[in-house]
């Protein structure tokens, strides 16, 4: 994978306004050039290394684990998103509609439309059936994940991708997990190892629909 400063710079123009700590773009843009043709060298020369995660949860309806990157490393999820991750869209069926460009709810409302007027053409009776996976993410193994992205992605591409998923095997982040479910009385599932991508980065987005 190779960048430039123009295509780093413009990917964190992109990602900016939905980074919710603002802190952190202020810190972030005080050596903006600096810290921009950092990410540029570290990713030419084969030498990222993604930091820690921050850990914290939300609540939803239920309550969210979330592993947030810093902003150096969603720059950098993002530039793996759209220089790798972005291949494997073509191989998705079509009805797959989450986290993709140019699809999304509205597109899936499009389809689930045109499935009903197409079976109410035929005068047949039809179902839809809603459900979640329980703790989806965290039950991701990945092994298979990776043996399943080594048909569509070359060597390099995929020593990268394992480096991201691989991420959640290190010991910090249930010591984390674990630090909030005691001071907060929470049942946040832990990561097994082997198993299980983060949850709040692009990157996981695409490779849990891959």
């Amino acid at each position: 994978m190779k960048v430039d400063y123009d295509l780093v710079y413009n990917v964190y123009l992109g990602i900016r306004s939905n980074i919710r700590n603002k802190k952190s773009i202020f810190y972030f843009e005080l050596l903006l050039d600096s810290n921009i043709n950092y990410i540029v060298n570290k990713i030419n020369n084969n030498d990222y290394k993604l930091g820690k995660y921050n850990i914290f949860y939300i609540k939803e309806k239920k309550y969210r684990l979330i592993l947030s990157n810093c902003v150096f490393d969603k720059v950098y999820n993002h530039l793996v998103s759209d220089l790798i991750l972005s291949k494997l869209d073509k191989y998705l069926i079509d009805s797959n509609v989450a986290s993709r460009i140019g699809k999304g709810t509205y597109y899936g409302r499009k389809l689930l439309h045109r499935y009903i007027c197409k079976l109410k053409g035929n005068n047949k009776v039809f179902y839809i059936l809603k459900f979640d996976i329980k703790k989806y993410f965290f039950n991701i193994d990945h092994d298979i994940l990776i043996n399943k992205l080594s048909k569509y992605l070359n060597k390099e591409e995929l020593l990268i991708i394992k480096d991201i998923i691989n991420s959640t095997n290190l010991d910090y982040i249930n010591k984390s997990i674990n630090l909030l479910n005691n001071k907060y009385k929470l049942n946040l599932p832990l990561y097994k190892l082997g198993k299980g991508i983060s949850i709040g980065s692009v990157c996981s987005q695409m490779l849990a629909v891959f």
